[in-house]
């Protein structure tokens, strides 16, 4: 994994950084992977067809797209055998 120090400093290599976040929506609460730009507290997004979601937190680092697509299915079933009733 290759940390950047700031999203300008990917930018000159050519690539897109992320940002891990905290986003709340309502009562709800998601974490994501968003385009660093885009990581900046109080801003309010739309998440594909869904308005309304806010930067609450937004994590120090950045990492390059390549490993947000490397990893984005890691966790997914790791809470299968809960029963979500």
């Amino acid at each position: 994994m290759k940390l950047s120090d700031t999203p300008e400093m990917a930018a000159e290599r050519g690539g897109r950084t992320y940002r891990q976040c905290t986003l709340k929506r309502g009562r709800f609460l998601q974490i994501a992977w968003i385009p660093s730009r885009f990581a900046c507290l109080g801003a309010v997004l739309r998440l594909r067809d869904e308005d309304g979601w806010e930067v609450v937190s937004a994590g120090r680092e950045s990492v390059e797209e390549s490993y947000v697509l490397a990893h984005r299915d890691d966790y997914r079933n790791s809470f299968g055998s809960l029963d979500w009733k």
